[in-house]
């Protein structure tokens, strides 16, 4: 089944894609990227099915959810309907967890730490449960300081669970070490669903009231900034962290909006990147077949400089190793690749991240 996809971009490198919404998208609630597979996988509320979308084709899978999505290592963990949770294989298509969360009203999202267990939020039940998916069986978690819980996810730098709370307009966290609450935002927009970060630690968050994204800085000490608008239902949101690509699922709207994010300006931190450092737009931008790419590094150190396709899959390392502090250049030679829009992303050992949009024209 092929794909119907319309293309735009404008002046600020929005990408947007309009996908056949009638045949495909009923109600979309999650997306996730697969890296094994090079596709994303898109959960319909409306039709219980994942959808995945290749760079050349929109087809139904054999999977099946209703709501949130993550992988861990090569599974995907998806809510089916209002109290299962489900595991598949993404080599072999089986399923692998089949898992009845008995006491769940309406199961909503769900993330993983870093020592593999899985948390989904009940968005009716006002809990979040804690799944151990080796041997298969759940515990509450977090009963208390809880008010319809819905977009969760990990934040392994400060060991906790970020989750918004649609109606009382907070955010709120976690501690795993002692499953405490703590309110992080007390006055945010009504109706927050979805919440992840991107490579630099900002957080952001799909809001109903608005139709929009918004974010906030790592440390929330900041008011937020809006990244995007004119979203119908914006569900639980996803960002591609090698791309910088934010994919919005419009649940209201039964399509999938992706969203070229502009965060060459920070760090990690949110703080702004020393004027050294600096990965430069290539030239020529359009190109074919090949074109020139310029960096500088501020401290020796590892670099890494690679080019991936739309989708998020590497397609060459142009750069793997050490070097001094200084301004390079290379040519990355495309005469063998199907035009369309690539992006190449610079990385140093002092955790500097860098992504920038090119076009090659065939």
């Amino acid at each position: 089944m092929k794909k119907n996809i319309y293309l735009m971009l404008t002046l600020n490198v929005f990408i947007f894609f309009n996908l056949s919404s009638a045949q495909y998208f009923k109600q979309p609630e999650s997306v996730f990227y697969d890296d094994l597979n090079d596709r994303y996988l898109i959960s319909n509320s409306g039709s219980g099915k994942i959808v995945q979308l290749t760079s050349t084709d929109t087809s139904f899978t054999d999977f099946e959810g209703t709501r949130g999505m993550i992988i861990v290592d090569s599974t995907l963990f998806a809510v089916k309907d209002v109290s299962m949770v489900r595991g598949y294989d993404l080599s072999s298509n089986e399923t692998i967890l089949d898992l009845e969360i008995s006491e769940a009203v309406l199961l909503n999202d769900i993330t993983v730490d870093s020592s593999g267990f899985l948390y989904v939020t009940d968005f009716n039940g006002s809990k979040i449960y804690k799944v151990n998916r080796n041997t298969q069986d759940y515990s509450i978690f977090v009963s208390q300081d809880l008010e319809s819980p819905n977009g969760i996810f990990y934040d392994a730098e400060n060991n906790r669970l970020l989750f918004c709370e649609s109606y009382n307009r907070k955010i709120k966290a976690v501690n795993l070490a002692d499953s405490t609450v703590k309110t992080i935002i007390s006055n945010g927009y009504l109706y927050m669903d979805g919440i992840t970060r991107d490579s630099r630690g900002n957080i952001y968050v799909s809001n109903w009231q608005k139709n929009a994204v918004y974010r906030y800085d790592p440390s929330f000490a900041n008011p937020p900034t809006l990244v995007s608008s004119g979203h119908k239902g914006p569900a639980d949101i996803f960002i591609n962290q090698k791309t910088n690509i934010l994919v919005v699922p419009n649940y209201d709207g039964n399509s999938i909006r992706f969203i070229q994010l502009d965060t060459s300006s920070v760090d990690n931190r949110g703080y702004p990147l020393p004027a050294e450092f600096n990965l430069r737009q290539n030239y020529p931008n359009p190109f074919n077949p090949s074109t020139t790419i310029s960096y500088s590094i501020s401290k020796s150190g590892f670099v890494i400089l690679k080019v991936y396709n739309l989708l998020g899959r590497e397609i060459q390392t142009l750069v793997q190793e050490f070097q001094t502090a200084d301004t390079y250049t290379v040519t990355f030679e495309a005469a063998n690749m199907p035009g369309g829009i690539y992006f190449y992303r610079l990385q140093t050992g002092n955790h500097m991240v860098e992504t920038r949009k090119m076009l090659l024209l065939k």
